[in-house]
């Protein structure tokens, strides 16, 4: 794996409220951007911010089913993002 990469990734996963994300949708398996704000007590905009920048890392996946966009931990984990999560 690319080093840059991988410190992007892990950086990401270093923020607070990322971890809450992760944490959550790892509980939730699949969740919506309400759902998830709900979750986390943050702003809709905070939120679609760290969902954007861990779906660009590959460490979340987005679905849309009609108007409402769904978000889940990605099948395809590189292994230091595997390790991580479970601590979560």
């Amino acid at each position: 794996m690319d080093r840059r990469l991988l410190q992007r990734r892990l950086k990401a996963l270093s923020g607070g409220s990322r971890l809450e994300i992760l944490a959550f949708l790892k509980k939730k398996q699949l969740a919506s951007v309400t759902e998830i704000t709900e979750a986390v007590h943050r702003s809709v905009k905070t939120v679609s911010t760290h969902l954007q920048h861990l779906i660009a890392l590959g460490i979340l996946e987005r679905h849309q089913r009609g108007r409402t966009v769904f978000y889940r931990l990605s099948s395809s984990q590189e292994p230091p993002v595997k390790q991580v999560l479970p601590l979560l």
